[in-house]
């Protein structure tokens, strides 16, 4: 203050423009921003959903808009300190001017991790769906066959394993036990089905990519159920013919007796039978396992069509 005068003595903040201070101060917080934008901002998972895309964009404007105004607004008050307040000159529009700017420069960076974590998350989520989706589809056929291998891991029909006492009975309850894995297998197929169409139809959002996944499910249900009738039909032959080979033993106990190499059959017409049987039983193992390369390359191709649509809508 000028003690003749009584007016504020003037000072070089005064004298000097706004504009250097303006552009230091800009270029501090727009390099601090973009910096925290690329290094130190995170994003959070979308699902695809129109709540969890909220929550994506909610996200990236707290990482544009948060460090801005702390940044913006720490170098708005240090300018205000010591040039502002000296050169008698407001320093609110400034500082939002530095806000503003501190925004913009964390826009390029936050914007794209925004919408990559977006598709992330609703990748995530049609991942998830389609793991739950093919693992209730193939649920009661992987039963099956391991079911199937435990209980047939020590052949029962073995020839000396079959001139046991009690071989014939014990071979007898493996067969039904059989029979009895056939007839699950075929009542849990449409359920683990329809499970896994509403699993694919929860987790895919887009209406038409929806559409699209389910048609192709749809399409491949009556070709997929007739690959497995064929297989289930296969095992009833199966056990069918072991229950034929069972019986010709039994009723010709006297004729048979086991060998190291297998069994030696005296009855000439009981060696027919059975060497007739184990032929049936090859063709239908063989079957069987055709049915079922039949089926694997069927799944894959259409799992293949689902996937491309997937990819697309993510």
């Amino acid at each position: 203050m000028d003690k003749f005068t009584g007016k504020r003595r003037e000072t070089w903040q005064s004298r000097t423009p706004v504009w250097p201070f303006m552009v230091v101060g800009t270029v501090t917080v727009v390099i601090i921003c973009a910096l925290i934008s690329v290094f130190w901002s995170g994003a959070m998972m979308g699902d695809g959903t129109g709540a969890g895309r909220m929550v994506v964009i909610m996200n990236a404007f707290a990482n544009v808009f948060v460090p801005a105004v702390i940044v913006g607004g720490a170098v708005g008050l240090f300018l205000n300190y010591i040039y502002f307040t000296p050169a008698n000159k407001g320093a609110l529009k400034w500082t939002g001017l530095l806000i503003v700017a501190g925004a913009v420069a964390a826009v390029p960076a936050s914007l794209p991790k925004a919408i990559t974590a977006d598709r992330m998350g609703y990748a995530i989520r049609l991942k998830t769906s389609v793991t739950e989706a093919r693992e209730a589809a193939r649920r009661s056929e992987e039963d099956l066959q391991r079911r199937l291998f435990l209980l047939l891991r020590r052949n029962p029909f073995e020839a000396s394993k079959l001139a046991r006492e009690g071989g014939l009975e014990y071979a007898a309850k493996v067969i039904n036990a059989h029979r009895a894995l056939i007839t699950s297998a075929r009542q849990d197929y449409d359920k683990g089905q329809a499970e896994a169409r509403a699993a694919m139809e929860k987790g895919i959002v887009g209406k038409r990519d929806r559409e699209a996944v389910l048609l192709r499910m749809d399409e491949a249900a009556g070709p997929r159920k007739a690959l497995m009738e064929r297989i289930w039909t296969g095992h009833e032959r199966i056990a069918d013919l072991r229950q034929q080979e069972l019986k010709a033993l039994q009723d010709n106990r006297g004729s048979w007796r086991p060998t190291y190499q297998g069994a030696s059959i005296s009855s000439p017409a009981l060696f027919n039978r059975i060497q007739q049987i184990e032929n049936d039983i090859d063709a239908a193992i063989r079957d069987v396992e055709e049915a079922e390369a039949e089926l694997r390359r069927f799944d894959a191709e259409t799992e293949a069509g689902i996937d491309r649509v997937l990819e697309a809508a993510v």
